[in-house]
């Protein structure tokens, strides 16, 4: 086996090693020890090259580039091709595109760079942004009441308050339950005389 990285808590290390007479990617923790990642159906060969801060994500290709078959890779999805993720789960423009190698990626796994071929058939850099977008929190006032809205596909957000902005702000969840409204999800709160800000964390 043969380490290609290490996540920045240390406690990841990705590689490649040798099963059934190829290279497979591998995923090594204390607790688990060396766990294989698999193969995508476009290549026999994984190699892990880079991991996330905290290793829950890794980026990798076969150890030739001919095949094109860059994976991402995360405990929910398995191995999965990155040229599909970010086209059909990100929705980037990739026409013409071959993605030949992932090199790095970011500490919180959202951004990723590598090479591979452009659409004028160069070999070129490339790098890959997948932040995602924040939800809109819109307020507005229905009477004596304050209504709250966002969207329901903003899954994991939890709705915070606070009476001022000083430094050291002490952000409070609510405990009020949203409604689903349409495709929003709604808090009402009545008005009050004091100041009070709202915000989405995740």
């Amino acid at each position: 086996s043969i380490g290609y990285g290490i996540s920045a808590d240390g406690l990841t290390i990705i590689g490649y090693g040798y099963s059934t007479s190829t290279h497979e990617a591998f995923r090594w923790t204390s607790g688990t020890g060396m766990v294989g990642l698999g193969f995508l159906p476009c290549d026999t060969w994984t190699i892990g090259r880079a991991a996330s801060g905290n290793g829950s994500i890794i980026v990798g290709d076969p150890q030739t580039i001919a095949n094109k078959c860059v994976f991402i890779w995360d405990a929910q999805h398995g191995l999965r091709e990155l040229l599909n993720v970010l086209i059909n789960d990100y929705g980037l423009n990739l026409a013409g595109w071959q993605l030949g190698r992932a090199t790095a990626l970011s500490y919180d796994g959202n951004i990723i760079v590598g090479y591979g071929t452009n659409p004028s058939g160069q070999t070129e850099a490339w790098i890959a942004n997948i932040t995602p977008t924040p939800p809109l929190l819109s307020v507005r006032r229905d009477g004596n009441d304050v209504v709250l809205s966002w969207p329901t596909n903003a899954s994991g957000f939890v709705l915070q308050s606070t009476t001022n902005l000083t430094p050291l702000v002490n952000w409070i969840d609510s405990t009020d339950t949203p409604t689903i409204v349409g495709t929003e999800l709604t808090v009402t709160n009545a008005v009050s005389e004091n100041s009070r800000f709202y915000r989405l964390n995740k």
